[in-house]
């Protein structure tokens, strides 16, 4: 039998893998790299952040080789603070262990500046760089492939990647968690069974459109007391421009506390007992490249009524598998959108479980990781050829 492949995804120096909040790159990379793990024919590494976490530097869980790069405060106040040097920072180090480890293929993620850093000192590597977001890239650039979660982001590099492949691979969802009711949340287990939920998951942030949402509330809250606002989503804090949104939103829904919950950041693995809580998921963003959320909605068997940014109508299809907003940044309208949806249970049932059907043959985390394997094994190809 032949030895597996080592492999490394590269994660931003950011957040911790697994992460423990909302973290959409840092919970993908870990999905996928576990069920890597299980094929037998890849051995996945994880090159992440070590700050904030007391996980072991080195360690392998569920067959997944992790390596955490924590750099010391003298290093970070002499080489990144006062001369800018940055000799042996966290791209650097990455580097040299893929170089140590004999990784073959080297995927990093969402960071185009980070991928070239890493690039730059390997010669003999696959390199892959994967993009959630839409972020320039400068000239000068090299990889083997550019991955992209949509057929929207793709266009959009499109006009930077003239001679780059750039392949879409989509998002998952742990099939299993859906499968089944999950027992519910504490904010649901305080409401009265009359209720009706509507839910917003997210980072509480201008781009996520929520302050629509907030505001079509507004208008339907007095009307309808059986509605109830719950918020899911992590917040800034400190002098800044989310900061400053987050305090304009929570001051502008304090009237409507009977009615609305802001619930705070949740861990991923256990946000399907909140969809699966809620009537009705609303998704108001600004710009959206795929819209993670709005697959777990729909995956947790509720209708889902989304903007038609970005990559969400490659998924989200009006009247089909969910309900794009037809005038997108009109409160009012928005409002009567969400009253028609919710009244007419026959009809959003019906929509709402063909969607789920989608979410579930589509877009497990099983087809994500083989869908993967492929691109791995089509890059290797071509480098015996």
């Amino acid at each position: 039998m032949s030895q597996p492949v080592d492999i490394a995804f590269i994660t931003q120096p950011i957040q911790r893998v697994p992460p423990e909040g909302a973290a959409a790159v840092e919970w993908w990379t870990w999905q996928v790299a576990k069920e890597l793990a299980k094929s037998g024919k890849f051995r996945p590494h994880i090159i992440c952040t070590g700050e904030n976490d007391p996980s072991p530097r080195t360690e392998i869980r569920d067959g997944v080789h992790f390596y955490r790069i924590t750099l010391s405060r003298t290093y970070k106040r002499l080489f990144q603070k006062w001369t800018r040097l940055d000799p042996y920072g966290y791209a650097a180090r990455a580097a040299n262990y893929c170089l140590s480890k004999s990784i073959r293929i080297v995927h990093t993620q969402n960071s185009p500046s980070l991928h070239q850093q890493v690039a730059k000192k390997l010669k003999l590597q696959k390199t892959i760089l994967h993009m959630h977001n839409e972020k320039p890239i400068n000239t000068g650039f090299r990889a083997d492939l550019v991955l992209v979660v949509s057929n929207h982001l793709a266009h959009w590099y499109e006009k930077y990647l003239l001679n780059t492949e750039i392949r879409v691979i989509t998002n998952g969802i742990d099939r299993n968690l859906y499968l089944h009711p999950s027992p519910p949340p504490d904010w649901k287990k305080s409401l009265p069974t009359s209720k009706k939920v509507i839910l917003y998951a997210g980072r509480i942030s201008p781009e996520k459109g929520v302050h629509i949402l907030a505001e079509a509330f507004a208008l339907l809250a007095p009307k309808y007391p059986e509605l109830h606002l719950v918020i899911v989503g992590g917040r800034s804090h400190g002098k800044n421009d989310r900061a400053r949104y987050a305090d304009k939103l929570e001051a502008f829904i304090k009237p409507f506390t009977n009615q609305v919950q802001l619930i705070g950041s949740i861990n991923p693995s256990d946000m399907h007992k909140h969809y699966q809580a809620a009537n009705l998921l609303v998704v108001p963003s600004v710009s959206e490249t795929f819209g993670m959320v709005c697959l777990e909605g729909m995956a947790a068997g509720i209708p889902v009524l989304a903007s038609p940014a970005g990559g969400l109508p490659e998924f989200v299809k009006h009247g089909k598998t969910g309900f794009l907003i037809e005038k997108y940044g009109d409160a009012s309208h928005l409002a009567a959108q969400i009253l028609d949806i919710l009244m007419h249970e026959e009809m959003t049932k019906r929509i709402a479980t063909a969607g789920q059907a989608y979410a579930l043959e589509n877009h497990n985390w099983s087809i994500v990781s083989e869908q993967l394997a492929r691109i791995y094994d089509s890059l290797l190809n071509n480098d015996r050829t």
